[in-house]
């Protein structure tokens, strides 16, 4: 599945017209995003544009990984904040799908499991993906309308994949997604990621 979503430009806040201009000609000049500094930040939002990609990704509060680490033990996972993300139905129903006995609390995670959680909830590039998707950041647009845009990307290139992605459609992009973000107040940076 595919959306892609563009940006409410107006005349009040920091996301006007002039800003726009003033994004273009710092980008010209300095081949990066212009990025507005919040009041404060709680997140941020790193962007990478990795080898082979015609798009940045966006990530958030974590680096630049799209393969799932080692599942971690029962115990620890259903202690973490990412359990939060299910409701405790949804969990006793996999257990049980599962036929899971409490003795392999210590044990290691279901692997395909754990790798949908990671690609859909919990790895950077998924969160980010639902922190954007939850934010009013403009309107939806048709895929053949050009200009700076989000892409909200669901899966990859084959049937398993079940990942979650956002792509800036480039610079400016990056610009304006963080001077909307002020605008709103929400105190997330947007910075690139520097491995």
């Amino acid at each position: 599945m595919f959306s892609r979503r563009g940006f409410l430009i107006g005349t009040g806040g920091l996301l006007t017209m002039a800003f726009v201009g003033d994004a273009r000609a710092f980008i010209r000049r300095k081949e990066a995003p212009l990025l507005a500094v919040p009041p404060r930040t709680a997140h941020t939002l790193y962007w990478d544009w990795p080898d082979g990609l015609d798009e940045p990704q966006l990530f958030l509060d974590g680096e630049p990984e799209v393969i799932a680490p080692e599942p971690p033990t029962w115990r620890v996972f259903l202690n973490s904040l990412d359990a939060k993300d299910y409701t405790a139905g949804e969990i006793k129903e996999r257990l049980e799908q599962m036929s899971f006995d409490p003795s392999h609390l210590d044990q290691q995670m279901d692997g395909a499991w754990w790798e949908l959680h990671y690609d859909r909830v919990s790895g950077p590039s998924a969160k980010a993906y639902r922190l954007l998707k939850g934010i009013d950041l403009g309107p939806d647009l048709d895929p053949s309308v050009d200009g700076p845009h989000l892409d909200f990307v669901e899966g990859g290139g084959n049937q398993f994949d079940y990942s979650l992605h956002v792509h800036p459609s480039d610079l400016l992009a990056l610009s304006l997604l963080q001077a909307r973000l002020i605008d709103l107040r929400l105190p997330i940076k947007v910075e690139r990621w520097d491995s």
